[in-house]
């Protein structure tokens, strides 16, 4: 059963119960007390600065929630390199990777049968629900990235296809980091520590080494064959295949066109997208609403059909009268060029000449490129000093 609610309330409530100590201590364990807040702050349902006024207003001492707050802080963190770098996050960010042999993926970790019991449970989680704990997708990027010696390109659109809370940002600059593109070492893992950490009493696996060993060991035969998969996601031949009640709620160019025809003046145009989903943002304002899906960004970037269905779910519940567009944002901009035109600025959409709201951020002044995130964390830090002195 998936842990992932598509009703708002129950999103909220799953706040208001956060553990923001238990976490702290858990949360590297496969059943440790997360959130499972991610999809919704992937997707821009809440954002990172809602949850970060609620933890602050239950009184906590500083060093208690330090470790959550991190964890927030590195989403930040990612969202603003890719503001900073653009489609420059698709590239090897600090450093070309070291000891890459090749661009596919151990077919193996597609099979789900590594071997390793804890990595090969959540990649059938993945498969059937849309998550991974991040901890094994740390494991994950560290066998196929530093043992199987793969580039971490091909892997992360993989993961990121599969990933109800895939993020390009944080997706790519993970797989990066833990490859050493993006980090001064690469991480490695060993049986040992996936034992710990997975409740798993797994020996004699070509990772029960020391590190040392692990770091310097030829890739294993059994991770040596590799695939590369059909990632691809067709918007309007899977939108055709929707049960008519949401099908209805699909428009064609042609159908936006005759709305405006009679009447296109001076209308609120709100428009949502897939990295911008609240129900709050300007919710009292009158006007009409859409969510622009572009199929050229999910070329570009594919999803599989259970991410674009929950995305979906989420939108439709959460905003009753939306209307889904699957159409590029030049196509439909000129259609609705007469009216008061709105959105959320975000780093996936196009440059866009209309009104763009900011997102609600932690650390608002705390923006721009950071090569580590320790330098930003201590320019973060300086900031949480004016809440706990």
């Amino acid at each position: 059963m998936s842990p992932f609610s598509t009703k708002y309330a129950e999103i909220t409530k799953q706040i208001q119960n956060l553990d923001p100590v238990l976490y702290g201590k858990t949360r590297n364990y496969i059943d440790g007390k997360v959130s499972y807040l991610s999809p919704y702050l992937s997707r821009g349902l809440i954002s990172t600065k809602r949850i970060f006024d609620h933890i602050l207003s239950l009184g906590y001492k500083r060093y208690q929630i330090s470790s959550f707050l991190q964890e927030l802080a590195w989403r930040e963190y990612y969202q603003r390199i890719w503001s900073a770098k653009g489609d420059g996050i698709f590239q090897d960010l600090k450093r070309e990777q070291p000891d890459v042999h090749h661009f596919g993926i151990p077919k193996s970790v597609l099979l789900a049968r590594t071997g390793i019991e804890g990595i090969d449970k959540e990649i059938q989680k993945l498969y059937s629900i849309g998550y991974m704990h991040n901890h094994v997708r740390m494991y994950l990027a560290s066998l196929v990235c530093n043992i199987a010696r793969a580039h971490w390109y091909e892997p992360s659109r993989w993961l990121y296809y599969h990933l109800l809370d895939g993020d390009l940002a944080s997706n790519t600059c993970s797989w990066q980091w833990v490859a050493g593109a993006f980090s001064n070492k690469k991480y490695i893992m060993n049986q040992e520590n996936i034992n710990r950490y997975t409740h798993t009493l797994q020996f004699q696996t070509p990772l029960d080494k020391s590190y040392e060993e692990i770091m310097t060991m030829d890739c294993p035969e059994e991770w040596s064959e590799l695939e590369n998969p059909i990632l691809e996601i067709d918007l309007l031949k899977w939108s055709e295949r929707l049960a008519p009640d949401l099908l209805k709620r699909f428009l064609s160019k042609e159908d936006l066109q005759n709305d405006f025809q009679a009447d296109v003046q001076n209308k609120n145009i709100f428009l949502y997208h897939f990295y911008h989903l609240d129900p709050e943002w300007r919710s009292l304002e009158e006007g009409n609403r859409y969510l622009v899906l572009p199929p050229s960004l999910f070329k570009k970037h594919p999803v599989s059909e259970q991410v674009l269905q929950f995305t979906i779910s989420l939108a439709l519940e959460n905003l009753p009268n939306l209307q889904i567009l699957i159409q590029e944002w030049e196509d439909i901009l000129p259609i609705l060029a007469a009216n008061k035109i709105y959105t959320r600025e975000h780093p996936s959409l196009p440059h866009l000449d209309i009104h763009l709201d900011e997102r609600e951020w932690m650390y608002p002044n705390v923006n721009g490129f950071y090569p580590s995130f320790f330098n930003y964390w201590k320019r973060c830090e300086k900031y949480l000093d004016t809440f706990f002195g």
